[in-house]
């Protein structure tokens, strides 16, 4: 058995639609344990929000009840990789809204790269990127 995957994962049965980002999974032995930190869509990268941290059965079981599907990682690094690439001390109180930035910017660009998106959008879409 492996660790579960860093990145997004969306619920198919119960609370379908939900989405949780795996911000880390670590243990030595994946076969007997293992942790798991989430945190919910509105949550990640708040460093002072309250997220879960799961041990080996109970992320099993909330995978089964949920039909959590992995989605692929996300393409932003977690807070703590973003504060030391970024030099940014992460005790300070604004590394938090840095960081929330940082998501935001991830987001539109993922927006800006989509193969759906028109001219209109875009161009909306970039401006609000370089306010």
């Amino acid at each position: 058995m492996e660790l579960p995957e860093i990145g997004l994962y969306i619920a198919t049965k119960k609370q379908k639609g939900m989405r949780l980002f795996v911000e880390e999974a670590f243990g030595d032995d994946p076969d007997e344990f293992y942790l798991v930190q989430i945190a919910d869509d509105d949550s990640v990268g708040d460093y002072s929000a309250m997220g879960e941290e799961l041990d080996k059965e109970e992320w099993e079981s909330l995978v089964s009840e949920c039909g959590l599907e992995y989605q692929g990682n996300n393409n932003s690094h977690s807070y703590f990789e973003y504060c030391q690439s970024s030099g940014i001390d992460p005790d300070l109180g604004d590394s938090t809204k840095e960081y929330g930035r940082h998501l935001e910017k991830v987001k539109i660009l993922r927006k800006v790269f989509s193969p759906d998106i028109n001219d209109e959008e875009k161009d909306r879409l970039l401006a609000e990127l370089h306010k």
